[in-house]
């Protein structure tokens, strides 16, 4: 079957590799080692629509679109617990997240109240990671209900996990802070941006940015302590980001770009960095430049407002 989804491990060398006829392989990059890969766990008859890699590489989520979400231990080779986590997943997406310090997993799920699967509520669901393998504890530990009016195609932790953001069918940029009392009541939603279904979210490593790509084509830049859209990603002599749907977008570590990939085929890498465009601007102007000439510049180039104080 052809590749939904596929994900690094933290040490480059491992690859997970999920496919439509819901089988997950597992490469091995060392150059020492064999290129052969090697076929991990397949569940039903069901589509893969996700797998993630803990930060520290020994465990790996799967969710799949019949509903099914797993963990399992790969020095093992095993399911964690011996059970599946959920049965109740939306598929196709971001639908799974680890915490930056792998303590805590992450998904989303669809619950249908009636027999025909009609009446949908829209739920996170999130797991500590420690729980998984006792029987006693609930399959998860935090419920978050009414996000979301839609399924739910994107999510991710801030850097020091105290924040989750989500994105899907419903245009909207949802982010909650997860150390409160009453996540839900903290949540807030930027006025909406995007013009279709979101399909993926992540955090800039310092955790004040947040980048969002859609089915519009487009990739968005949010403040987080603005609570606002302050840029929109876009080459010179575009109006859209990809020419069409953009299906990921991602801050690497240690590196100020943003990676996005979309149907067009191409992986673009954009610069976040506001010494970046100020050098640019320099560069191209000859000589320093006023706050106020090289915020026109930014502006112009319609990459500004990403941390260079041009904002409204």
């Amino acid at each position: 079957g052809g590749v939904v989804d596929l994900d690094f491990a933290p040490d480059g060398i491992q690859l997970a590799i999920g496919l439509r006829n819901g089988e997950i392989w597992l490469w091995n990059l060392d150059p020492g080692e064999s290129a052969i890969p090697e076929f991990l766990t397949k569940e039903g008859g069901s589509s893969l629509a996700s797998v993630r890699f803990s930060p520290g590489g020994v465990l790996l989520a799967a969710a799949w679109a019949d509903g099914v979400v797993q963990l399992w231990n790969l020095d093992a080779r095993r399911r964690v617990g011996n059970r599946n986590l959920d049965e109740a997943a939306t598929g196709w997406g971001d639908v799974l997240a680890f915490s930056p310090d792998g303590t805590r997993l992450a998904w989303a799920v669809a619950e249908s109240k009636d027999e025909d699967r009609n009446d949908k509520t829209f739920v996170i669901k999130i797991q500590n990671i420690d729980e998984v393998g006792d029987r006693s504890a609930q399959k998860s530990n935090m419920r978050l209900e009414g996000l979301h009016t839609g399924a739910i195609y994107g999510l991710a932790f801030s850097p020091n996990g105290r924040r989750l953001a989500s994105v899907g069918d419903d245009y909207q940029l949802v982010i909650t802070d997860l150390s409160t009392p009453n996540p839900e009541e903290s949540a807030f939603r930027p006025e909406v941006f995007h013009t279709n279904r979101i399909n993926t979210v992540a955090f800039h490593p310092a955790g004040e940015l947040i980048a969002t790509g859609g089915r519009d084509g487009r990739i968005v830049i949010w403040d987080v302590n603005q609570r606002a859209a302050i840029a929109e990603l876009t080459e010179h002599g575009e109006t859209r980001s990809h020419p069409l749907y953009v299906n990921r977008v991602l801050f690497p570590d240690g590196d100020p770009v943003l990676l996005s990939s979309g149907d067009d085929g191409r992986v673009l890498k954009w610069q976040v960095s506001e010494q970046h465009w100020r050098d640019r601007a320099r560069e191209l102007a000859g000589r320093d430049l006023s706050q106020k000439e090289a915020c026109e510049y930014l502006g112009g180039a319609k990459l500004a407002q990403v941390g260079t104080g041009c904002g409204p």
